[in-house]
């Protein structure tokens, strides 16, 4: 993982703890001060490497994989 994809999983994962659901593109562009489409590449390569879920079609799905999405606990 690179310093900027470990940047960008961090920030997900401290969304989750503080308000319990994940951040919007737009949110993590804004924290990280990137433009939509870089946080957008990082996210689908952490995807990729499978260290973050998210559900198609659906806001605020991001978030870490050791994360059960439907009850929002960490396993």
């Amino acid at each position: 993982m690179t310093p900027v994809q470990r940047e960008v999983y961090c920030l997900i994962e401290e969304f989750w703890k503080r308000f319990g659901c994940g951040p919007t593109y737009r949110e993590l562009a804004q924290l990280r001060r990137g433009s939509l489409g870089n946080i957008k590449r990082v996210v689908d390569r952490l995807v990729a490497l499978g260290v973050v879920k998210r559900v198609p079609n659906m806001d605020r799905s991001l978030r870490p994989s050791y994360m059960s999405f439907k009850r929002g606990e960490f396993e």
